[in-house]
């Protein structure tokens, strides 16, 4: 399926692997760093998803270390701005970091939501009809909607068009 089938699309992208706050020499989880290994796996995910011709008019991004370093790794492959949203932190519920990207498609035909497991995997499984969708870090997903957005998260009502489970593999 080619990146112009659908007007409307989400780029889910999980943050790249991260070291622990113990291995990372950080005293709280927010502040955990991308490894040299996520930094790679970043920007392997951003070259593909360029290649494809995917371009997303805005990045949305958690305001975790791990998450914004690799929003703006993506950010240099695909030309796009970077914005900082709580809602993608992984604390948040669910219905919250999607109403947060759902108001990114207020402004653009295609955002990236770059945040955290298990929350981004719910929303972007839910969007698909299933129970929740296994990214792996750096890992991302390209959903494309056929009509309008809906206001909640409603199984089916988007199609997969590019997935990459594991930048690694």
């Amino acid at each position: 399926m080619s990146p112009d089938n659908f007007m409307r699309k989400i780029i889910f992208l999980r943050h790249g692997h991260s070291p622990s706050a113990a291995e990372a020499g950080v005293g709280r989880d927010e502040l955990r760093p991308l490894s040299e290994r996520g930094k790679a796996a970043a920007a392997t995910a951003a070259k593909k998803l360029a290649g494809k011709g995917y371009k997303p008019g805005l990045i949305l991004c958690s305001p975790l270390v791990r998450a914004k370093a690799t929003a703006e790794i993506a950010a240099a492959a695909l030309g796009a701005p970077v914005e900082e949203v709580r809602e993608l932190d992984g604390g948040h519920p669910c219905e919250d970091l999607w109403s947060a990207v759902r108001a990114g498609l207020e402004r653009t035909d295609t955002v990236m939501a770059v945040g955290h497991q298990p929350s981004l995997g719910i929303v972007a499984g839910g969007l698909l009809g299933l129970s929740h969708f296994p990214f792996q870090p750096a890992g991302f997903a390209v959903l494309a909607f056929g009509g309008c957005v809906p206001d909640g998260i409603r199984p089916g009502c988007a199609k997969d068009e590019y997935l990459l489970f594991d930048p690694e593999l």
